[in-house]
Order: C-alpha cells, then sequence, then structure tokens
C-alpha cells in the first residue's frame, strides 16, 4: 500500500513539474488537483531559464609587438564542461559568466545599460565598480593560461542577448593596459 502512494505521489508531481507543452494539458490538469494545494511546484525552480545570453571576446597586444584577433577565452572550456560537468571546465565557464553578470550590473547601476561604450563622465566611476576589477584578472589569467606570456593590453567586447525579448547589444569596456616589465 505505502509503495502504491509513492508511485501515485511521484507520478503526479512529476506530471505536474513539467515544463508546459511536453505533456497533454488534461493530464497536467488532472495532477494539478492533487500536487496544488499542497505541493505546488514550477519547473522553473529545477531549470530556470537565464535572461542573458553572454559571450566574451578579448583581443590582447603583447610585449613582443603581435595582437591576437578577437578570441573567445573560455569558448573550449565552456563546451567541455557542457560535455563533461564534473571536470573543471566548469569553474572557467562560471568566470565568464560572473564576469558577464558583474559588468551588466554595473552597466544597470551607472544607468548606461545598452550604451556600447562607458561615457566619459562615469568611466572613473565604471572603473572602480567589480565588473572592471574582474575584467583585468579575467583577461590578464587568461592570457597567461592561453599564451603563456603576460598582456600589454587588452579589449573586451561583451555580447549580450536578452533571451525573451531578442534584444541585443555590444559593450566594449575601456581598454586594459598593465605595465611591461620594461617599465619597472
Amino acid at each position: 500500500m505505502a509503495f502504491a502512494f509513492v508511485v501515485f505521489h511521484t507520478t503526479l508531481i512529476c506530471i505536474y513539474a513539467m515544463p508546459k507543452g511536453v505533456l497533454p494539458k488534461g493530464l497536467v490538469k488532472l495532477s494539478s488537483y492533487y500536487t496544488y494545494p499542497v505541493f505546488d511546484q514550477q519547473w522553473s525552480m529545477f531549470a530556470p531559464c537565464p535572461l542573458f545570453d553572454h559571450h566574451v571576446e578579448i583581443k590582447y597586444t603583447f610585449e613582443d609587438g603581435s595582437v591576437t584577433d578577437w578570441i573567445s577565452p573560455t569558448k573550449d572550456a565552456i563546451s567541455k564542461h557542457m560535455f563533461l560537468r564534473a571536470s573543471h571546465h566548469g569553474d572557467l565557464a562560471v568566470a565568464e559568466y560572473n564576469l558577464l553578470y558583474w559588468i551588466n550590473t554595473d552597466l544597470m547601476n551607472l544607468d548606461i545599460q545598452g550604451l556600447e561604450y562607458v561615457p566619459e563622465d562615469k568611466l572613473d566611476e565604471f572603473r572602480f565598480g567589480l565588473g572592471y576589477s574582474l575584467a583585468e584578472n579575467y583577461a590578464y589569467g587568461n592570457a597567461v593560461y592561453l599564451f603563456d606570456q603576460q598582456p600589454l593590453e587588452a579589449e573586451i567586447r561583451c555580447d549580450y542577448k536578452n533571451v525573451k525579448t531578442n534584444r541585443k547589444f555590444s559593450f566594449y569596456l575601456p581598454k586594459l593596459i598593465w605595465k611591461n616589465s620594461s617599465d619597472e
């Protein structure tokens, strides 16, 4: 009897929690009579949909004068993370997503969201934000990891796409500049 109840209960909860459109509406409505009053839970709790689809590209200048094309430093790590979730590549993917989140937060706080560049009057304030600080560390660390050399400069472009409205925009950070060994 207890086993039958567990199967019944689990089945109705799973039917109710499935994403819309997967199961027939009648079946979901039927399960809601049991589930809704006490066990109300929507699919978004289990698999929330992000609002933005993000992407970062960086262009490096090195001490020897070489300049890279625009590269996606964690593109390989993100695809490896999608294949093998338990690997260290997830940390690299999270670093990019955190960077983009905090840059976007700084843009909202400074009321400059949707612009391509930081206006001159907000430049100092933007440089003191968490997003810019994370960008410096992210760009420098990826240059050393990918090219085994320290960068002199880096340009960063962040591409955002709102997945609900399909609105796209790109944002260019102020150029990042580091001292080279001959400057010291």
